[in-house]
């Protein structure tokens, strides 16, 4: 009976340690991660659970995609205009990438979207989060793509 109670206390922990392990490699679990890092001013933690460069990269791109789908070229000369312009948001991007990382992290270390930022003069190009969204369309639901570990904007 001894053994028997032993046996079934050892498969059982095995058991358990084994489906925690798989819970923990869920991406339902690094996003409930992720919300508890935002909450507790955890940085590191959060970069931890998100690809935030991916996550950004991503971002910038769908913009872009959303920004052409909705304006559909006329004449030639509207499609030079919108190609210059893809090139220069692609040489951009590196910025646009850096920036945003910097205001994520800020959002996760403040809790504030962004700061305001009186009497400081900068030269780097000014950017915001709220401000892209709200050019992106505003609200949108986000989805999550089983084959990519990036979320996508979805358009509501």
């Amino acid at each position: 009976m001894k053994k028997f109670l032993t046996i079934a206390i050892v498969v059982t922990a095995v058991v358990g340690g084994i489906i925690y392990w798989q819970y923990t490699r869920t991406p339902k679990y690094s996003l409930w991660q992720a919300k508890k890092a935002i909450e507790q001013h955890d940085l590191a933690s959060f970069e931890k659970y998100v690809d935030v460069e991916g996550v950004v990269n991503s971002l910038i791109d769908q913009i872009l995609e959303i920004s052409t789908e909705e304006t559909k070229p006329q004449d030639e000369w509207e499609q030079l205009g919108e190609t210059i312009g893809e090139g220069l948001i692609m040489l951009l991007k590196p910025q646009l990438t850096k920036i945003l990382k910097q205001q994520i992290a800020e959002y996760v270390e403040t809790g504030k979207f962004e700061e305001e930022k009186k009497g400081r003069e900068s030269e780097e190009l000014e950017i915001s989060l709220s401000e892209l969204w709200n050019k992106a369309g505003g609200r949108k639901s986000w989805t999550l793509d089983k084959n990519s570990p990036v979320p996508t904007l979805s358009r509501a």
